[in-house]
């Protein structure tokens, strides 16, 4: 079950992107059992979760169909297309590990991002790196297909 703690949140280490250091006094800490969905698919998330510790699988698509695409770690952001698209969750995203999370609401984000607009280039980083790795995965999966084609001669000639 997610217990959260409101305080000064410390960013988890160098890795994490400068944008939690210039957020860190808007987010609190979130914490995770092993095995605790932190964001559903299709549901709408209207916070921006970074990872202290721990690690996460995240899956896509639902039930028996859902299939890992990603294993998170130590300074990874999780729903920050949703956060700035408004739109709901893509991935389910479930606690491989106990997790902590530095987090912050969207209203806090776009407040801090006035402030600031270098956080919107550090998200559009983190998308952007995840977009590349989508795309090379997919692109492996294209690189691995076999097509034979066989000719069968109907007419037994």
């Amino acid at each position: 079950m997610e217990t959260r703690e409101h305080h000064e949140a410390q960013p988890p280490d160098r890795t994490a992107l400068r944008l939690a250091e210039g957020l860190r006094r808007r987010m609190s800490i979130a914490h995770f059992a092993a095995g605790e969905t932190i964001v559903r698919q299709g549901e709408p998330t209207r916070r921006l979760f970074l990872i202290a510790s721990g690690s996460v699988r995240v899956l896509l698509g639902k039930g028996e169909q859902a299939q890992q695409v990603a294993r998170l770690q130590r300074g990874a952001w999780i729903g920050e297309t949703a956060l700035l698209t408004g739109s709901v969750s893509s991935t389910t995203v479930i606690a491989e590990s106990d997790v902590r999370v530095l987090t912050i609401s969207h209203e806090d984000f776009l407040e801090a991002a006035k402030t600031d607009p270098s956080v919107f280039r550090e998200i559009a980083t983190e998308l952007a790196g995840r977009l590349r790795s989508s795309n090379d995965l997919l692109e492996g999966g294209r690189a691995h297909r076999t097509v034979a084609l066989v000719h069968s001669d109907a007419h037994g000639d």
